[in-house]
């Protein structure tokens, strides 16, 4: 679940996405009739008639390509990566801060701010909630962009590999 407090000026967003990861590669799966605030009323009923409501997003870094699938037009679009999403990790600089202890959806957690640095010093802050028994899995995410602090809430996590068809 993506929570934007004020998107655009439009007041809380409030999206519900379903991801899947395997081998660096990710598919983010969104119904945009769920969404929950952000758009006109009437929108989400024009984005279903044009066959737009359902998005399937694929990401495949050895490639440099996202795909962006539209099911209900038959159709989809290429994307190039940009410029450093395909970077490997040790390009990056990882800080933990642990802060605390939380329980979140019943699974304990380990608190910590973290800090993200480019190799040209580009720094990206937050602070995330590893679950212990899922193996440090981030169940949520909080970041500021553009001034807004975002909220990523993942749920119902399987460690188990989706099937490769995901991405193809």
């Amino acid at each position: 679940e993506f929570h934007i407090p004020n998107a655009r000026g439009a007041g809380p967003v409030t999206m519900q996405a379903q991801m899947a990861m395997l081998d660096g590669k990710s598919r983010l799966d969104i119904d945009m009739t769920k969404m929950q605030g952000g758009m006109p009323p009437g929108m989400a009923e024009q984005i279903k008639a044009m066959g737009m409501a359902e998005i399937a997003t694929i990401t495949i870094p050895e490639k440099k390509m996202t795909y962006l699938l539209y099911p209900g037009l038959e159709g989809y679009v290429e994307a190039p990566l940009p410029g450093d999403a395909d970077k490997p990790l040790e390009k990056f600089k990882m800080e933990l801060t642990k802060l605390g202890e939380e329980t979140i959806d019943g699974h304990a957690c380990v608190k910590s701010k973290f800090a993200i640095t480019e190799e040209q010093g580009k720094k990206r802050e937050g602070t995330v909630w590893q679950a212990g028994d899922l193996k440090g899995f981030p169940l949520k995410i909080e970041s500021e962009e553009s001034g807004q602090t975002i909220t990523m809430t993942f749920r119902d996590v399987k460690m188990t590999a989706p099937a490769a068809a995901l991405f193809e």
